[in-house]
């Protein structure tokens, strides 16, 4: 382990989103960032730190989407100028400009 984060928040679903839950960590295409979709209406970015085998948080430190949305799949499209994600509470698609 290099490193660790505790997330904190919940969202708008109290049975679901009662607190945050990281479903999952994306490392982006260049290897120089992490996401993590927390449950909270957050997607946390961080920066990965090479030279120390470690992280940090990025600047901003993280997006926000609509709360509630459920956020279940985070994918880069081709050009990695779009990160997708897919919502399986409210059935959309959000796309963040990276």
């Amino acid at each position: 382990m290099t490193g660790t984060d505790q997330h904190t928040g919940s969202s708008v679903d109290s049975k679901r989103q009662e607190g945050p839950h990281p479903h999952a960590v994306v490392l982006s295409p260049d290897n120089r960032f992490l996401f993590v979709r927390t449950g909270t209406g957050q997607i946390m970015s961080y920066r990965l730190l090479a030279q120390k085998s470690s992280f940090e948080l990025n600047e901003p430190p993280y997006v926000s989407v609509d709360p509630g949305l459920g956020r279940v799949i985070f994918a880069f499209g081709k050009d990695a100028k779009f990160a997708y994600v897919v919502c399986e509470m409210k059935s959309s698609v959000v796309a963040v400009f990276l």
